[in-house]
């Protein structure tokens, strides 16, 4: 009888390692979701609570745009192609015109309080105009997602939102004295990727950072402009998306599939509570003004069956109202985005759809 090869059906040592490894990784991962949805338990769901605008005004929009930014009664906003506009926002619809057109596809609109704009787009660079759009001259060759100013010291952040893990990037923050014309840098971190949004408390003239996405991501602070920085947290769970400021409290949203509102008290200086959740969500952006705050969601995990949530509340995050889901289940990518930043002397904050679908809401 011929002699037959034997062949074993055991791994080799290093396959069988390789194998081990991915049991105990995906073990690790589940326990660590597992463990923040017994972490949620106590916290108010957003999909549990029914859409109700009692008290809340929603309009719809004629027109598109991709980015918007209100200070005082005055509009601006810009669509796909870079065109911007302005308009009065007491009759948004009858007062636009077009300001002048920019050329890049926009992520960002800031004007100062000036009135100088600044757009940032997919081209990665920041452009600025001094005569209400009409010419536009790049002063940042970097992609800023948000910008903010301290007004009494006329000084403008910019934050780099680069590509991520690019090489030739990191975290910077830059400040201008003069109106944008002329920048330096405050903060630079080699270890973090980018920043996803800045924000100046003016009470207690500190300026607040979200980093992301790198391990090391995190949220930081910085009393006066921005000459020492402390860390308020950082790693998995941190780096948040967007931060705002009410009366006595700093609200952050997160971007880690929790869709978590976070309040902390303005001072001192802490990590804060989660206050709010949406699972498969993340909070893109956070609005306030006095005890007033709005939210919106974004979604691209196909396996929510909800859309993308408006969420509000008037006392500071005690009660929450879901003003308006948008999108359709199971679709790859539903989202808010294009918020105005600010709410306008009428209380009205700007936003729009992934579906390219405008809108503004306020507390009536």
């Amino acid at each position: 009888m011929e002699d037959r090869a034997r062949i074993s059906l055991r791994p080799s040592l290093p396959g069988r390692l390789a194998i081990c490894l991915v049991v105990v990784v995906s073990v690790a991962f589940l326990a660590y979701d597992r463990r923040w949805d017994l972490y949620m338990l106590p916290v108010p769901d957003m999909h549990h609570l029914s859409i109700d605008t009692s008290g809340y005004s929603i309009e719809s929009l004629p027109f598109q745009f991709d980015v918007s930014f209100v200070r005082g009664h005055d509009l601006f906003y810009a669509d796909s192609d870079g065109r911007v506009f302005k308009a009065d926002a007491r009759n948004p619809v009858g007062t636009r015109t077009e300001a002048g057109h920019s050329h890049t596809h926009p992520r960002m609109l800031f004007v100062s309080s000036h009135g100088t704009l600044f757009i940032s787009g997919e081209d990665r660079r920041t452009k600025r105009s001094t005569d209400n759009g009409k010419t536009w001259k790049d002063v940042l060759h970097f992609l800023v997602w948000r910008m903010d100013e301290d007004e009494a010291g006329s000084t403008l952040f910019a934050a780099n939102y680069s590509p991520r893990d690019h090489p030739l990037d990191m975290a910077k923050l830059w400040k201008s004295s003069d109106d944008g014309s002329t920048w330096q840098v405050v903060f630079a971190d080699e270890m973090l990727d980018h920043i996803h949004s800045v924000r100046y408390d003016s009470l207690y003239r500190r300026i607040y950072m979200t980093t992301g996405d790198s391990p090391s991501r995190g949220e930081v602070w910085s009393d006066g402009q921005g000459e020492t920085w402390m860390r308020i947290a950082s790693g998995r769970g941190h780096g948040h998306t967007d931060l705002a400021i009410s009366s006595h409290y700093v609200f952050w949203g997160t971007d880690d599939s929790y869709g978590r509102i976070i309040r902390a008290p303005r001072n001192p200086v802490t990590v804060g509570d989660t206050i709010l959740f949406a699972k498969r969500h993340q909070v893109w952006w956070i609005v306030a003004r006095n005890t007033q705050i709005y939210a919106g969601t974004y979604v691209e995990n196909p396996k929510s069956l909800s859309g993308a949530f408006l969420i509000a509340s008037s006392d500071e995050g005690l009660t929450w109202h879901k003003l308006l889901e948008v999108g359709k289940a199971g679709s790859t990518r539903k989202a808010l985005i294009g918020e105005s930043r600010n709410l306008s002397s009428d209380g009205w904050v700007y936003f729009t759809t992934s579906e390219g679908q405008s809108y503004r809401a306020r507390k009536t």
